[in-house]
């Protein structure tokens, strides 16, 4: 019988990272589940998926993708990463850059953390693209 995936604990959206080099304490900065676009196409420079995984056995594939909601297109970016637990009671961070996120149009996209394969957790990014008039119906 095959382990069950890694249990996760958070997945954060964010605009930067900053590590302090002393202590190693992670801040999010600009965490976020929308993007303002002021134009379209909209390329987003970049965004932070910072994740808490923990009850890992041994060696797991970890997939972080962004795609549009209706999955019709290919993911807008995607990538894989090799995760050791030493130890299933530990918590294992990692933090992922997306840089140059070209949106086409707004909508609702996904967030999806995969551990060897198996979808364990997403999260929902809306971008939008306000009106002449504004977010809130001002000029």
């Amino acid at each position: 019988m095959e382990p069950p995936p890694a249990e996760v604990l958070s997945v954060m959206i964010a605009d930067q990272l900053y590590q302090d080099d002393v202590s190693g304490r992670v801040s999010l900065l600009g965490i976020r589940s929308d993007i303002r676009a002021k134009a379209l196409p909209h390329v987003h420079p970049q965004l932070v998926v910072y994740f808490v995984l923990t009850n890992g056995r041994g060696t797991v594939s970890v997939t972080l993708r962004l795609i549009d909601e209706g999955e019709e297109r290919e993911p807008i970016q995607e990538t894989q990463r090799q995760i050791t637990f030493r130890d299933p009671l530990i918590e294992v961070t990692r933090a992922i850059r997306f840089n140059n996120l070209a949106f086409a149009e707004p909508g609702d996209y996904r967030v999806q953390l995969l551990v060897g394969g198996a979808l364990v957790r997403e999260r929902r990014l809306k971008v939008y693209y306000p009106d002449a008039a504004g977010p809130e119906g001002e000029g």
